[in-house]
């Protein structure tokens, strides 16, 4: 990563050229999409990595690990330039922009939380216990949400109950895709949500990732879209729909 000066030159001194640390490879850059990228029109920026972990800088977090490309691990740490206003990590405004703060996605997923290097759980639980006190001291307002769970398993968060994980969130978020992934019914929707109710009465439950792909047909969807809706629009209070459009063939 190109070393970047506390304050930009407009020109090289003495001359109107501008400043060739711009050109660099290593120099954070975040180019404009101006159509569609990986099949998706509102993807409109592409940071490189020296950039996102410049963002992270500039909103007030420190990167302690970088375990593989494109995920960070971080503490808060103080905000630069504080004294011009407050920082993403500290919205103040009568409408937050930055209203909740998930704790890893998708942690009972075997492929984004490895159950050999953490069999009882306890690694992930104390995970979420420390993510949750430093939220909650960061922003007392802002929602700690519980990783969406795939699959939606009522005995995983039991066993977080007795770790004391759940006292450090507010929601239990869930994902389902019973067209296209899990092995039950779109109609199992409000058995689920039942559940993870009935495992964590005290918190609110979330649907943050929910989907069907037009990949067998453009009416699977539009069914998908049409049942799930039934089923989850005013029994919770949050639902994310995984994209209308399906990701390139290829």
């Amino acid at each position: 990563m190109y070393p970047v000066p506390e304050d930009h030159p407009f020109h090289v001194p003495g001359t109107w050229d501008p400043p060739a640390f711009f050109e660099e490879p290593g120099y954070l850059k975040m180019p404009f999409i101006e159509q569609a990228f990986a099949g998706d029109w509102t993807n409109w920026w592409a940071p490189n990595a020296a950039c996102s972990q410049a963002m992270l800088r500039a909103a007030g977090f420190s990167i302690e690990a970088n375990p593989e490309a494109d995920v960070y691990l971080c503490r808060v740490a103080p905000v630069p330039y504080a004294r011009y206003g407050p920082a993403a990590v500290y919205p103040a405004r009568e409408h937050d922009l930055i209203e909740a703060a998930m704790i890893w996605n998708e942690p009972s997923n075997k492929s984004h939380w490895d159950p050999e290097l953490d069999p009882d759980w306890s690694i992930y639980a104390d995970t979420v216990i420390r993510a949750g006190t430093a939220i909650a001291q960061a922003n007392p307002a802002l929602k700690r949400v519980l990783g969406g769970l795939p699959p939606i398993d009522p005995m995983w968060l039991g066993r977080l109950r007795e770790l004391g994980a759940l006292d450090a969130v507010d929601v239990v978020a869930v994902h389902g895709f019973p067209i296209d992934w899990n092995l039950w019914p779109i109609h199992a929707w409000p058995d689920k949500i039942a559940e993870v109710e009935a495992a964590a009465p005290d918190k609110e439950v979330w649907v943050t990732e929910v989907g069907v792909g037009s990949f067998g047909a453009e009416e699977v969807q539009v069914f998908g879209v049409q049942r799930t809706a039934e089923f989850l629009v005013g029994r919770v209070p949050r639902i994310s729909w995984y994209s209308l459009f399906d990701l390139p063939l290829e």
